[in-house]
């Protein structure tokens, strides 16, 4: 763990990152430079502490950031604090931070990642949508009404929704991700109408339609995974065991006559992918696809999020901190951004006119990508839930049969609901 005292100083290592966030566009929100007054005066301001649990923290990306925050340095000083990425020293700070809020204390603002499934760590919060419901964050409704920096009506509706509660939105998610699958358009065409609900792909007498369903992973196949309000998972055991049946079986049928997309990863803000996605991008003509949930829609994960704390003594000042954060002018390139390895939630990043880290696609592939982006009907925040779901194809033996598979869901399915159970 480590905290820093964020004083503005102009830096040779600040400006190289401020160059590397890319040229302004004249309507952009334009941050202030920093703060160059002395550590006396600073230390007399009202303190507003920030929490950093995101998977590149320690790297020095927050230090491109948090100076540029408007008012930092002048009207209050920011304090951060960044998780341990790992072991015991972060299994410390998170009971410490968690005694801490539910006491009613805790830091003002939290930038906090969901934590992928696989590395085995747990986010602050093992799931958002339970934080909400207790009341831990502040509602945002009327800040939003008023923000300066933020473009509310051009962030993607369907994620940003996942942030909100029955007090309104409580949370601002930053970031998420899916798949994207690029298909040549000059060899391969579809006949199914997307899109389509997973079985419907299945049992298509399509190649391309079977492929797509053999792509899926099973923890977007099923949508949204918990039933919050009753603290249950969404689907029953035996539901689950025959959609997993289901995919396994596909899985098999297609191995041998797949068609092979190319996925599309983002690292570091950036598409990434092989053979050099982003040449292949402007060089060829490239149909946008995604794997489809059982609901016939497309299923996204939020990977990063942040809120404030309801008891904090400063509120005006930690939205400041999010309404500069979620503006487009640091989502198309601060280097925080890059620290979240996923998609930013503006939507008319990556396009000619506003280039995400330096990346931007054609007016044709952006239509593409952005049809797709149309087509997501489940936005949801990734938490161990995932993890569990992981377990059963990375348990399972192709070879052996039925009843193991049902042991091994029926295992799973009873971790899901504990977890639930218990946070």
């Amino acid at each position: 763990m480590r905290k820093s005292i964020f004083i503005a100083l102009v830096s040779l290592l600040l400006a190289v990152l401020l160059i590397s966030c890319g040229s302004k566009n004249q309507d952009d929100p334009t941050p202030s430079q920093p703060d160059q007054s002395g550590w006396t005066d600073k230390l007399s301001l009202p303190q507003l502490s920030v929490l950093v649990d995101l998977p590149s923290a320690g790297s020095g990306s927050i230090d491109g950031f948090f100076p540029y925050v408007p008012g930092n340095g002048k009207d209050f000083l920011i304090i951060t604090e960044t998780l341990p990425p790992e072991g015991q020293e972060r299994s410390a700070a998170l009971s410490r931070i968690r005694t801490e809020v539910l006491a009613g204390k805790g830091p003002d603002v939290f930038i906090c990642t969901c934590w992928a499934p696989g590395i085995g760590e747990e986010g602050l919060f093992k799931f958002p949508n339970q934080a909400m419901e207790n009341r831990i964050f502040l509602p945002l409704d009327d800040y939003i009404s008023q923000a300066k920096y933020m473009e509310w009506d051009r962030l993607l509706p369907v994620v940003m929704e996942a942030g909100r509660g029955d007090e309104g939105q409580m949370l601002l998610p930053l970031a998420y991700t899916f798949d994207v699958l690029l298909l040549d358009r000059d060899r391969f065409s579809s006949s199914v109408e997307l899109p389509a609900a997973w079985e419907e792909l299945a049992e298509s007498a399509d190649k391309l339609a079977r492929s797509l369903a053999g792509y899926v992973t099973p923890y977007n196949m099923m949508g949204e995974l918990a039933d919050y309000d009753k603290d249950v998972p969404a689907f029953s055991e035996d539901g689950l065991f025959e959609y997993m049946k289901k995919v396994i079986d596909h899985s098999k049928k297609v191995q041998s006559e797949a068609i092979v997309p190319v996925f599309v990863n983002f690292t570091d803000g950036k598409f990434s992918g092989p053979d050099n996605t982003l040449d292949l991008l402007n060089g060829r003509k490239f149909d946008f696809f995604s794997t489809y949930n059982k609901d016939g829609g497309i299923t996204v994960d939020i990977t990063d999020f942040a809120g404030i704390n309801r008891n904090s003594a400063h509120p005006d000042e930690a939205f400041t901190v999010l309404d500069f954060q979620i503006s487009r002018e640091v989502q198309k390139g601060f280097p925080i951004y890059s620290a979240m390895h996923s998609l930013p939630t503006h939507m008319d990043l990556y396009s000619n006119e506003y280039p995400s880290h330096g990346q931007a696609m054609s007016e044709e592939h952006f239509e593409s990508f952005s049809r797709l982006r149309d087509q997501i009907n489940v936005a949801k925040f990734y938490t161990l839930l995932e993890g569990a779901m992981l377990g059963i194809t990375a348990e399972f033996d192709f070879k052996k049969g039925t009843e193991e598979l049902r042991k091994i869901v029926h295992k799973r399915y009873m971790e899901m609901s504990m977890m639930l159970v218990k946070s």
